[in-house]
Protein backbone atom coordinates (compact mmCIF):
# COMPACT_ATOMS: atom_id res chain seq x y z
CA UNK A 1 0.00 0.00 0.00
CA UNK A 2 1.32 3.41 -1.51
CA UNK A 3 1.12 6.30 0.71
CA UNK A 4 0.26 9.84 -1.13
CA UNK A 5 0.63 13.13 -0.70
CA UNK A 6 -1.65 15.48 0.09
CA UNK A 7 -2.34 18.07 -3.30
CA UNK A 8 -2.49 21.23 -2.65
CA UNK A 9 -4.80 23.44 -4.85
CA UNK A 10 -3.01 25.78 -7.19
CA UNK A 11 -3.51 29.48 -6.07
CA UNK A 12 -5.50 31.56 -8.20
CA UNK A 13 -4.22 33.86 -10.77
CA UNK A 14 -4.20 37.68 -9.70
CA UNK A 15 -5.39 38.81 -12.72
CA UNK A 16 -8.54 36.44 -12.16
CA UNK A 17 -9.37 38.12 -9.47
CA UNK A 18 -11.60 41.62 -9.06
CA UNK A 19 -12.46 43.32 -6.27
CA UNK A 20 -14.80 46.04 -5.86
CA UNK A 21 -14.76 48.29 -2.62
CA UNK A 22 -18.57 49.70 -2.87
CA UNK A 23 -20.18 52.54 -1.25
CA UNK A 24 -21.66 52.29 2.17
CA UNK A 25 -24.64 50.31 2.65
CA UNK A 26 -23.36 47.94 -0.65
CA UNK A 27 -22.01 44.31 -0.04
CA UNK A 28 -18.44 44.50 -1.50
CA UNK A 29 -17.48 41.30 -3.74
CA UNK A 30 -13.98 40.06 -5.19
CA UNK A 31 -14.92 38.41 -7.99
CA UNK A 32 -12.64 34.94 -8.80
CA UNK A 33 -13.09 33.65 -12.38
CA UNK A 34 -10.86 30.14 -14.21
CA UNK A 35 -12.51 28.15 -11.74
CA UNK A 36 -14.38 24.86 -11.56
CA UNK A 37 -17.95 23.47 -10.39
CA UNK A 38 -17.15 22.78 -5.93
CA UNK A 39 -13.99 24.96 -5.48
CA UNK A 40 -14.10 27.24 -2.39
CA UNK A 41 -13.01 30.61 -2.71
CA UNK A 42 -12.14 31.94 0.67
CA UNK A 43 -10.96 35.93 1.99
CA UNK A 44 -8.55 36.83 4.51
CA UNK A 45 -7.55 40.33 5.86
CA UNK A 46 -3.93 39.15 6.42
CA UNK A 47 -1.15 36.86 4.54
CA UNK A 48 -0.99 34.75 7.01
CA UNK A 49 -2.72 33.58 10.13
CA UNK A 50 -5.59 36.67 10.07
CA UNK A 51 -9.27 36.23 9.79
CA UNK A 52 -11.22 35.00 7.31
CA UNK A 53 -13.88 37.28 6.39
CA UNK A 54 -16.05 35.20 4.06
CA UNK A 55 -16.10 32.32 1.67
CA UNK A 56 -18.36 30.84 -1.33
CA UNK A 57 -18.57 27.84 -3.63
CA UNK A 58 -18.29 27.77 -7.28
CA UNK A 59 -21.85 26.26 -7.93
CA UNK A 60 -22.75 23.63 -10.52
CA UNK A 61 -21.92 24.69 -14.25
CA UNK A 62 -20.00 27.66 -13.13
CA UNK A 63 -16.41 29.00 -13.73
CA UNK A 64 -16.90 32.15 -11.23
CA UNK A 65 -18.19 33.08 -7.93
CA UNK A 66 -19.00 36.22 -6.25
CA UNK A 67 -18.03 36.49 -2.62
CA UNK A 68 -20.44 38.72 -0.47
CA UNK A 69 -18.49 41.15 2.00
CA UNK A 70 -20.22 43.46 4.09
CA UNK A 71 -17.47 46.07 4.51
CA UNK A 72 -13.89 45.34 3.48
CA UNK A 73 -12.61 49.19 4.25
CA UNK A 74 -13.61 52.70 3.28
CA UNK A 75 -9.42 53.34 2.88
CA UNK A 76 -7.90 51.28 -0.01
CA UNK A 77 -5.98 48.11 0.81
CA UNK A 78 -5.76 44.43 0.23
CA UNK A 79 -7.21 41.43 0.99
CA UNK A 80 -5.90 37.66 0.18
CA UNK A 81 -7.21 34.62 -1.51
CA UNK A 82 -7.24 31.05 -1.29
CA UNK A 83 -8.69 28.29 -3.87
CA UNK A 84 -9.56 24.62 -2.42
CA UNK A 85 -10.58 22.20 -5.13
CA UNK A 86 -12.48 19.51 -4.46
CA UNK A 87 -10.42 16.75 -2.51
CA UNK A 88 -7.79 18.86 -2.19
CA UNK A 89 -5.83 21.36 0.46
CA UNK A 90 -5.98 24.68 0.27
CA UNK A 91 -4.01 27.49 -1.75
CA UNK A 92 -1.56 29.87 -0.45
CA UNK A 93 -3.14 33.10 -0.26
CA UNK A 94 -3.00 35.72 -3.15
CA UNK A 95 -2.64 39.20 -2.21
CA UNK A 96 -4.78 42.22 -4.34
CA UNK A 97 -5.20 45.53 -3.85
CA UNK A 98 -8.52 47.21 -3.48
CA UNK A 99 -9.15 50.73 -3.48
CA UNK A 100 -11.12 53.28 -1.15
CA UNK A 101 -14.74 53.56 -1.22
Amino acid sequence: MKAYDTEITAAPNASNIVVLNNDAGEDDIVRVTGLKAGDVVKVYDAAQEGNELKSATVADSKTAVNVKIPQLGEKAGKVYITVTNVNKEESVRVAKDFIGE
